[in-house]
């Protein structure tokens, strides 16, 4: 009868703390589950309308940067003059008024160049397959049954990466939406990897 009683408290105790782990390993991924719901968002919206949801991202960009600038501009004229010239708050702030008042006012400028941002985004994406390699390796290593989950990411990560940089699309919106897709696909993959790593610490 006493043993049973400790059996019982241990394996609450073992329940208790497998929780607190879950726990803190969810608290550690919220940033990254996050990013990639995010990134699936961003994905469905260039399905859905690639040309008007790009402009108007980067209007809200555009803006962004303007306010921000404004808020630095304003900090230095208010502050003490030595804390103003330790944090360079002028400079910054007409480098984001500059930036933001080019998004806004040249948004067009960004659709035509969006070509190259994508080989950009392509390579970006390469070195994070690269580094889902690694991540799936790790895995194998730890004997963790789910290494398969980003290894696929992996793979999936390289491949479209290196269709992008190609770029065999006949129109600029074709592009996009292909990179919709791959936002949502990549997003999910992560996520589910997030998840599975989650319940296995």
């Amino acid at each position: 009868m006493e043993e049973e009683k400790t059996n019982l408290k241990y394996e609450r105790n073992k329940n208790i703390l497998n929780k607190g782990a879950n726990m803190k390993t969810i608290k550690e991924n919220f940033g990254n589950i996050i990013m990639s719901l995010g990134e699936i968002l961003i994905g469905i919206l260039l399905l859905i309308k690639p040309i008007g949801f790009t402009k108007g991202i980067i209007i809200i960009v555009g803006s962004i940067l303007i306010i921000l600038g404004i808020i630095n501009i304003v900090k230095y004229v208010t502050s003490d003059i030595f804390q103003s010239i330790k944090e360079q708050s002028l400079s910054t702030g007409l480098i984001f008024v500059t930036i933001g008042l080019f998004c806004v006012l040249r948004t067009n400028w960004f659709i035509i160049t969006f070509p190259v941002l994508t080989i950009l985004y392509g390579i970006m994406i390469f070195i994070m397959g690269l580094k889902k390699v690694q991540w799936s390796i790790d895995l194998v290593r730890l004997k963790r049954k789910h290494w398969f989950i980003v290894g696929l990411s992996a793979v999936t990560s390289i491949m479209f990466a290196i269709i992008i940089m190609n770029n065999p699309f006949s129109t600029t919106a074709i592009l996009w939406q292909f990179t919709g897709i791959i936002l949502i696909i990549e997003s999910i993959l992560d996520v589910i990897a997030l998840v599975f790593e989650t319940k296995n610490k």
